[in-house]
């Protein structure tokens, strides 16, 4: 900064009119105060004036001292600062030498912010005390930004000074900002000439230096490079892994340095700006090595290269071979004194098998499965590669006996470059993997597979990673059967066959029993255990077993017992129905498509001679699957909550009829003996709105249109365990029976004594017995046979399709062929000697078959 003094005339001006009295009346204090002092001081008066020349260039400082005694000025100027008050030392500060001029003034192009305001005081001072004018504001509208004029040197390395001369630089230190790249260290700084370092931070070969102050930048016109690094020698000249080297030189950096051995960076390199100490690293070739030093961008290259001592591999022979073979390798210092040597094929190590300096025989490693690996030999951690890759062969198949078999059959496979151990050989008829038994490089065994999927399928035999294909195909010889293990039997039953050339692979195996594909539960070579499917008829069927499309049949039929036999589905689709019975030989089905709340209208009448369905009157409210129906006198009835409905067939019409008068309940159970209907038990809601069961028992009398309370069913309404709610229900022998829901007992309604027993127990007779929604079938109201199906646990979900004869004379219970499907509230309609049973769900799955039952074609010890 430029500092320019003017002496003005000994006649004071100020610098505003303002100004005047008040420097008057400092005049006059100050000679009244010299007046009273003893001893004789006058100090001098400064005055601040105001501030001129207020551009965005800078603006102009007003000074004045006026001497009332010889008191010493050592130098005098401005103080300012963007806080009040400023002072000496504190803020920006520039002195004027010890020429006092009376009237001084100070251009300031620097360090000023624009819209910032300042406070200047006009100051002068001696070695004891310093004297401050009043205090001028100002509002800065800017200052010059710097100039560079030069900056030298423009190149060098860290830690190097550079100078900077120019001007406008800034008078205080902090507001020079000099930027090479990173913020530069300050050494020296006035208004014109600027010292600083060069950062060690900088990361970049060249960059520009760059002046900021107070928002003023300035970008220097050359740009600065750092020198590259200079390498002077490095000790020793020659070494083995793990040796010590020392690089002396300049122009290093500690985090910017890299050095490369024979093309290789080093780590564990430890660096200064004249130095460079690495270890010499593992796994390199014997010969010499460039060495070089990479700063940056820039890099150098010693003049002498490291020679690395290690081993040289001449020649290996042969080049090419299988596992276990014996390779020959000549060369030099193949064995150190002292030292381990190791031999790799790619990353497996060899078995050394002879040793010396000059020559090492090894075997190819079992664990080698890549067709072409490097060859390297391993000397005291030092290394050599030879220069041709050994070349693993692949399999070859010559012939393989025999060329036909059945499944599980022995294959003996003939050719060379097998693996000698089974677990790396793999060998496929098609795409399906064999078993293999033995391996050696030239024989391997395995047997055809069970899952074989093809009739000629090629041989592939795989070793290691590679593989080859036999010239001629493998072809699987026709299956036999020879027979069953019992001639007749039904679904219930497990058949076996026996044979050869059978396979357990059941995604190409079929069993069909007539034209119906059977269920096969276990297969081998030899035998097929298999179970009938509902579907195939009944009397003698012809059993045949295909395989991959070939099918052989048996040389007897088997004789299959099937009581079912489907017709023509419900035609509203499948449900539960709750209208279901007999009359005139005509089947009539309606309702039951959900439960409680929901179920359907629809009513349809079955001809069982012509299999035909036709649609009926709609049913005159909406069935649930819960609801009870009857049919009794040639007419069918339906009881809905309390609502009863008569359906007259020859007049397709519903008629209502007097109220049941018990409680209002789902899930009744009722049976018609002589005359009468019998409905009870079940669950409904009561004043509360809460479930509850019930063994209200009425009698209906359709000659009357009238009911009649009865004895209650035995079983506790209160009990959570022991409740008839969608149970059985039926009659037979002049004696009427309802129990099971949620019991195990079964109990006998005598009509002449109204008067209730429990006939059996099923809790050791039935796969669990608390089933609801159970059907019962009596064919013949005279006869002792009760057919008993279906069901489902509550507690459990467990739906069922298990069948059971209760004989009630003997009162035992024997398990005979299964449902067609597992089903619950379903339906049993006795017809002529026979039944028809179907529908039901299996939790909300609706069934829609139609099924005669026939219990002349069950098996003679089941009828």
């Amino acid at each position: 900064m430029v500092v320019t003094r003017k002496i003005k005339n000994r006649k004071l001006r100020a610098a505003s009119s303002g100004m005047i009295p008040v420097f008057f009346l400092a005049v006059i204090v100050q000679l009244l105060l010299k007046g009273c002092e003893k001893e004789e001081f006058i100090h001098p008066v400064i005055h601040t004036g105001e501030v001129t020349g207020i551009s965005s260039d800078g603006a102009r400082f007003h000074g004045r001292i006026i001497m009332n005694s010889d008191v010493n000025i050592m130098d005098y100027g401005f103080v300012w600062g963007k806080n009040r008050n400023p002072e000496f030392g504190k803020t920006y500060t520039v002195s004027k030498d010890k020429s006092i001029s009376s009237h001084f003034f100070l251009d300031v192009f620097t360090t000023l912010r624009e819209n910032q305001i300042y406070y200047v005081r006009a100051f002068a001072r001696n070695e004891s005390y310093i004297w401050y004018g009043r205090e001028v504001s100002f509002i800065s509208l800017g200052s010059k930004a710097p100039v560079i004029h030069d900056v030298s040197p423009l190149s060098g390395s860290w830690g190097d000074t550079l100078t900077m001369k120019g001007r406008y630089f800034s008078f205080d230190e902090e507001e020079n900002k000099v930027f090479l790249g990173p913020r530069c260290e300050l050494t020296y700084s006035s208004d014109s000439l600027l010292k600083f370092v060069v950062p060690f931070a900088l990361d970049t070969v060249q960059e520009y230096i760059r002046l900021s102050i107070v928002g003023n930048e300035i970008k220097y016109k050359k740009p600065f490079r750092i020198e590259p690094p200079v390498i002077s020698n490095f000790e020793p000249k020659e070494g083995i892994f793990q040796t010590e080297v020392t690089i002396y030189g300049k122009n290093f950096h500690e985090y910017h340095t890299t050095v490369s051995l024979g093309g290789n960076e080093l780590e564990h390199v430890e660096v200064s700006d004249t130095l460079v100490t690495f270890l010499v690293p593992t796994d390199m070739q014997a010969g010499n090595k460039q060495l070089r030093v990479d700063v940056l961008t820039q890099s150098v290259v010693a003049d002498d290269e490291f020679f690395y001592r290690g081993p040289v591999i001449t020649s290996m022979y042969p080049v090419e071979g299988t596992w276990r073979d014996t390779i020959k390798i000549t060369g030099s210092d193949l064995v150190l004194d002292g030292h381990q040597t190791n031999v790799t094929f790619g990353n497996r190590n060899a078995e050394i098998i002879y040793a010396d300096s000059g020559m090492l025989k090894v075997l190819v490693p079992d664990n080698l499965f890549d067709q072409f690996s490097w060859v390297k030999i391993n000397a005291n951690q030092q290394t050599d590669t030879y220069n041709q890759f050994f070349t693993l062969l692949p399999p070859k198949v010559y012939h393989f006996i025999p060329e036909e078999a059945w499944f599980m059959q022995v294959i003996d496979i003939h050719g060379e470059n097998f693996h000698p151990k089974n677990e790396h050989n793999q060998v496929r008829f098609g795409s399906i993997s064999a078993n293999i038994l033995s391996s050696t490089d030239s024989h391997l065994r395995v047997r055809v597979p069970m899952g074989l999927d093809q009739i000629n399928s090629t041989l592939t035999v795989r070793s290691g990673i590679q593989e080859t294909n036999s010239e001629e195909s493998f072809h699987l010889k026709m299956h036999v059967i020879d027979g069953f293990n019992i001639q007749y039997g039904s679904r219930m039953d497990q058949i076996r066959l026996s044979g050869q050339g059978f396979t357990s692979n059941t995604d190409v195996l079929t069993v069909r029993v007539g034209e119906t594909e059977s269920m096969i539960q276990n297969a081998g070579t030899n035998h097929i255990w298999f179970r009938p499917r509902f579907g195939t008829p009944h009397g003698y069927n012809p059993v045949s077993v295909e395989i991959l499309g070939r099918g052989v049949e048996s040389p007897e039929m088997f004789f299959l017992y099937e009581p079912f036999n489907r017709k023509s589905d419900i035609p509203y689709g499948g449900a539960s129905p709750p209208v279901h019975f007999n009359i005139n030989d005509r089947i009539y089905l309606g309702g039951g498509k959900g439960q409680h709340s929901f179920g359907s209208k629809d009513f349809w009448e079955y001809d069982p001679i012509y299999n035909t369905w036709t649609e009926r009157a709609s049913l005159p409210e909406y069935a649930r699957r819960d609801d009870h129906s009857f049919a009794l006198n040639g007419s069918g009835y339906l009881l809905v909550d309390k609502q009863l409905f008569r359906y007259d067939p020859d007049v397709d019409s519903w008629t209502e009829m007097s109220p049941f008068p018990g409680f209002a309940a789902w899930g009744k159970s009722g049976f018609v003996l002589n005359g009468f209907a019998y409905v009870g038990c079940g669950q409904g809601r009561n004043e509360n709105n809460w479930p509850e069961a019930t063994n209200e028992f009425w009698r209906y009398d359709p000659q009357t249109d009238s009911w009649l309370q009865l004895a209650d069913h035995p079983f506790d309404p209160q009990s959570t365990s022991n409740g008839v709610i969608d149970g059985l229900g039926f009659a037979i022998q002049g004696k009427g029976y309802i129990g099971l829901g949620i019991t195990s007992l079964l109990w006998e309604y005598d009509p002449d004594t109204d008067e209730w027993q429990v006939k059996i127990d099923f809790n050791t007779h039935l796969t669990n017995p608390f089933r609801r929604g159970m059907s019962a079938l009596v064919i013949d109201e005279n006869g002792t046979k009760v057919y008993l199906s279906g069901g489902r646990v509550y507690h459990s979900g467990i739906n069922y399709s298990d069948m059971y004869i209760w004989d009630i004379t003997e009162n035992t219970v024997e398990q005979i062929i299964s449902l067609p499907l597992s089903r619950a509230f379903h339906y049993s309609i006795p017809y002529q000697g026979r039944g028809f049973i179907g529908g039901g769900d299996f939790w909300n799955i609706f069934r829609e078959d139609l099924n005669v039952f026939d219990p002349e074609n069950l098996p003679p010890a089941n009828r």
